[in-house]
């Protein structure tokens, strides 16, 4: 589902903004990582006490209420465990995009390392490569037009101290040395495309 549609369900809610933090999948939807099929959220223990009054709360390993596609996590949840950060913690430092509080990035690694599933594994490996392309320096090689990789090539081995380029000229690459990436992403250089030629 659109990230877009999720948050236009969200604001017929009218929460207080400042009262909770979208999580987990959203807070990669937002960010164009992945898409979120519904929109986890996290919320101060004010707002809780309201909801929890006004809509059932379910109980099935952790406590949340499901209005639609909204899914609010209370106890229980990973996502609320204060071992990694409070929920009133995850508020205050969430990053503000379009107008809504996103749990950080750095929380959610942790929070997915501490969920271990295997889908929890997949979204670390979409973050890492989401935060490799953040990479001031990468983001401009890779829309370079003489760059020979896309940003949906798999990064899933990738380690910056394993990157070089060597260029010929401002125009094209003499090789590339990529120890540490998957098969995929060493792919032909352009000097064998012009060999090739």
């Amino acid at each position: 589902m659109k990230i877009g549609t999720l948050l236009v369900e969200l604001d017929k809610l009218n929460f207080p903004k400042d009262q909770y933090a979208i999580t987990s999948s959203g807070s990669l939807a937002i960010r164009d990582i992945r898409e979120a099929n519904d929109l986890d959220i996290i919320v101060s223990p004010q707002l809780w006490e309201k909801l929890s009054k006004k809509y059932p709360v379910k109980k099935e390993g952790f406590e949340s209420i499901e209005i639609g596609n909204i899914q609010i996590l209370w106890k229980g949840s990973f996502f609320t465990d204060s071992k990694v950060a409070t929920v009133e913690e995850q508020i205050k430092t969430a990053d503000i995009i379009k107008g809504y509080r996103f749990v950080n990035l750095d929380l959610i690694k942790k929070f997915k390392q501490l969920g271990g599933r295997e889908k929890d594994k997949k979204d670390l490996e979409l973050i890492k490569n989401y935060e490799i392309f953040q990479s001031p320096l990468l983001s401009k090689l890779f829309l370079s037009k003489e760059f020979p990789f896309s940003k949906e090539t798999p990064l899933l081995d990738f380690s910056l101290m394993n990157l070089s380029f060597i260029f010929v000229s401002s125009k094209s690459f003499l090789t590339t040395a990529c120890s540490g990436f998957s098969p995929d992403f060493c792919k032909i250089s352009p000097l064998e495309n012009e060999k090739a030629r």
